[in-house]
């Protein structure tokens, strides 16, 4: 998969040579996104695969139905230094994951949904398999009562909701319980940020945070 998914994003790093200003940064920083997500955990990246296809379908079955089909695709101009607030920041890189491409036309939106297809079939196998390497020296950490006492409270940064999801999910499993864990993301305003903060810090049952970048502010 890593591979696979390498091969993809430098494919579309060759394709975006073509573009220029912040056309060219779109694209590229798409691919990183991609690339980071793939290194985050196995449900980021089989997530943000199946979403892209998903976009890049609905955005080939609107370009069926224009008049203008064939003329060439819009990319959005995003620069990456720009200065947005960690949520929506969140959500434009979601968008960009998801939607920009480098296709000019009909058929090389297509090959490219075929591509995408293949990649989220093989990550949905090894997403699905349980197989997750970070996640078993992770879970061995919890588990050890001589690094982590009862009495510890331990913040995990992510810089992805997937990996902040499918982490809550393992952890609350692992234990039994689902009481244990608090999460800090961009989709939270600044008030629930502070209330789940408040909780982690006080409530004696709540000993793990989870947080994106979000938390980071």
């Amino acid at each position: 998969l890593y591979e696979l998914v390498t091969d993809y994003v430098s494919e579309g790093f060759n394709r975006a040579e073509r573009l220029t200003g912040n056309k060219k940064s779109s694209v590229g920083f798409a691919m990183t996104i991609l690339q980071r997500r793939l290194a985050s955990s196995p449900k980021a990246i089989y997530k943000s695969l199946e979403r892209r296809t998903e976009r890049l379908k609905k955005i080939l079955r609107e370009k069926k139905l224009s008049a203008d089909a064939e003329k060439f695709f819009d990319i959005e101009d995003f620069d990456s230094g720009e200065d947005f607030p960690s949520g929506d920041f969140e959500l434009k890189e979601n968008e960009l994951a998801e939607t920009v491409t480098t296709a000019k036309t009909l058929r090389e939106l297509q090959s490219e949904i075929q591509q995408l297809e293949n990649l989220t079939e093989v990550a949905k196998k090894i997403f699905q398999s349980g197989r997750d390497k970070k996640w078993s020296e992770l879970s061995k950490l919890l588990q050890d009562n001589e690094k982590l006492s009862k009495r510890d409270k331990l913040i995990i940064f992510t810089e992805h909701r997937d990996t902040l999801d499918y982490l809550q999910e393992k952890i609350s499993a692992l234990f039994g319980r689902d009481d244990l864990v608090a999460t800090i993301h961009g989709g939270m305003n600044h008030k629930e940020r502070a209330n789940i903060q408040e909780l982690f810090k006080h409530d004696k049952n709540i000993f793990i945070l989870l947080a994106t970048d979000a938390a980071g502010e």
